[in-house]
C-alpha cells in the first residue's frame, strides 16, 4: 500500500480545496432576474392580472368660488356691479334651459334678486356680471336682505341659481353695505334738528296749541290742542321715515297708502275739531249777548250776572295746566276719547318706527287699523263737541228759568182788554 501513497496525496488535497470553497446558491437552470426566470412554468396556474386604475373624474359641478365689487370701495351697495367668478358657469347656461345667460339669477344670502338678468357672462373664463338693482319685483327680497340692520355693513353669501328657486353651492362672500354711514348720520343730524325745531315752536309759538278767537290769554298760553299735536307727530314721523329709507336705499316711492291714510285721518281731525271750535265760539258770544240784554232790562237779577260771568270765561278761555293735562282732559279732568286717541296714537306711532327698521320701507296698515284710528277721532271729535257745553241761550243753568225780562211799557190794546204781552190793562 505504501507504494499507492504518492498516487492518493494529490486527490486528498484537492478535494479539501473545495471543501473550503463557499457554497453558491442553487438556482434553476435560468438565472434568477432572467427572462426565463420571470416566466411562469406551464404547469403553475395563471393569476389574473390586476385592472388598470381609472383616471379620475371630471368634477362638472357649477360652483361660485370668488365674487369682485366694481366699485372704488371695499363693501358693495344698491346699484353697484359684482363679478362672478363661476366653475363650469356653460353648464348652469345649459341647465337655465337659454342659449345665453339670461335665465341666470342672481342670489343673495338665499334669496333670488328676480327682474335683474346679468349685465355680462363669459362661460370661457366663468365669469358673469350683475348689478345690485331693486325693482317692485325684487323689493320684498332686498327688504328681507337689508332689514333689521346690526351695523352698517354685513357679509352675505353670492352666488347664481338656473331660476329664482334653485341656486348653486357657493364658496363666496361680499361685504354688503346696509347703511351708507355718511347718509345715516346726515338723517340723524335731519332729526335732531326737526324735533327740537318742533319743540321750540310748540312751546314759543301757538303752533300746537288752541286758538284764542279773541280771548284774555296770550296765545303763547293757550291750551295744547290734542288733535294739532296728533297732526304734527304724524307729520314730523312720516317725513323723517321717507327720508330715511330714501338716503338708505334711493327709493323714491315709498309712501305707502296708509301711512298717506293716517296723514290725511289727522289732519280731518285737525279740521273737524276747528269747525267745531268756531261753533261753539259763535254760540257762546251769542249767548253773551243775549245775557248782556237780559241784564240791561234786569240789572238786579242774580242768576243773569252769574250766567253772564259763565259766559265770559268761557270766552276769555283758560291758560295752559300743562301739555299732558291739556291733551288728556276737557279743561276739568282727564277725558277718555281723548286718552284713546293718544294711546293709538302712540301705539301705531311704535309699529310705525319698528315697520321702518325692519324691512327699510315705509309700512302698510290694514283697513282694520286705519278704521280703528278714524273711530277714534270721530269719538273725540264727538266729545269735543260736548266739553264745556254751556245751557242754550235763553237759561242760566240746567233746570233754571229764563231770567226774568222787563216788561217794559205796556201796549194799548182795545179798551178794557187786557194785553196777552204785558200782563197789564188799559
Amino acid at each position: 500500500m505504501l507504494h499507492t501513497l504518492p498516487l492518493l496525496l494529490p486527490l486528498l488535497t484537492s478535494a479539501l480545496a473545495q471543501d473550503e470553497q463557499p457554497v453558491e446558491p442553487s438556482t434553476t437552470s435560468a438565472e434568477v432576474g432572467s427572462p426565463e426566470a420571470a416566466a411562469p412554468s406551464a404547469d403553475a396556474p395563471v393569476a389574473p392580472a390586476a385592472p388598470a386604475a381609472a383616471p379620475a373624474a371630471e368634477d362638472t359641478r357649477v360652483r361660485t368660488t370668488k365674487v369682485d365689487i366694481i366699485a372704488k370701495r371695499s363693501s358693495a351697495y344698491l346699484y353697484d356691479m359684482v363679478q362672478l367668478h363661476v366653475d363650469h358657469l356653460q353648464g348652469a347656461i345649459e341647465e337655465a334651459n337659454g342659449a345665453t345667460c339670461d335665465g341666470l339669477v342672481l342670489f343673495i344670502d338665499g334669496y333670488p334678486i328676480t327682474q335683474n338678468p346679468p349685465k355680462s357672462c363669459d362661460p370661457d373664463t366663468g365669469i358673469i356680471s350683475f348689478v345690485l338693482d331693486r325693482n317692485n319685483e325684487n323689493d320684498h327680497n332686498w327688504n328681507l336682505i337689508l332689514g333689521e340692520p346690526k351695523g352698517f355693513t354685513k357679509d352675505v353669501a353670492v352666488t347664481i341659481g338656473s331660476s329664482d328657486t334653485r341656486f348653486y353651492a357657493s364658496a363666496a362672500k361680499m361685504n354688503l353695505t346696509v347703511l351708507p354711514k355718511g347718509w345715516f348720520y346726515t338723517w340723524v343730524v335731519i332729526a335732531f334738528v326737526t324735533i327740537a325745531l318742533v319743540n321750540y315752536l310748540a312751546l314759543k309759538t301757538p303752533l300746537l296749541r288752541e286758538p284764542t278767537r279773541g280771548g284774555r290769554v296770550p296765545a303763547t298760553e293757550m291750551p295744547f290742542s290734542l288733535a294739532r299735536t296728533q297732526q304734527a307727530f304724524w307729520l314730523v314721523l312720516s317725513g323723517l321715515a321717507y327720508l330715511f329709507v330714501f338716503l338708505m336705499t334711493w327709493d323714491v316711492d315709498t309712501f305707502s297708502p296708509s301711512v298717506l291714510a293716517l296723514v290725511l285721518v289727522s289732519s280731518g281731525t285737525v279740521v273737524g275739531a276747528e269747525m267745531i271750535d268756531q261753533k261753539k265760539e259763535r254760540g257762546l258770544h251769542q249767548q253773551h249777548r243775549e245775557l248782556e240784554d237780559a241784564a240791561a232790562r234786569s240789572p238786579a237779577s242774580e242768576r243773569v250776572k252769574r250766567a253772564r260771568e259763565r259766559v265770559a270765561r268761557a270766552i276769555a278761555r283758560q291758560p295752559s295746566k300743562g301739555f299732558f293735562f291739556d291733551l288728556l282732559s276737557d279743561g276739568n279732568a282727564v277725558s277718555l276719547q281723548r286718552a284713546q286717541v293718544a294711546g293709538w296714537t302712540i301705539i301705531l306711532g311704535w309699529v310705525f318706527v319698528r315697520s321702518v327698521y325692519a324691512d327699510l320701507t315705509m309700512p302698510e296698515f290694514s283697513e282694520t287699523m286705519l278704521a280703528l284710528m278714524g273711530v277714534s277721532s270721530g269719538t273725540y271729535l264727538a266729545g269735543k263737541s260736548a266739553e264745556g257745553k254751556l245751557p242754550e241761550s235763553g237759561t242760566t243753568a240746567a233746570g233754571d228759568a229764563p231770567p226774568p225780562v222787563d216788561p217794559g211799557p205796556a201796549t194799548e190794546g182795545p179798551a178794557g182788554d187786557v194785553d196777552a204781552s204785558s200782563g197789564t190793562t188799559s
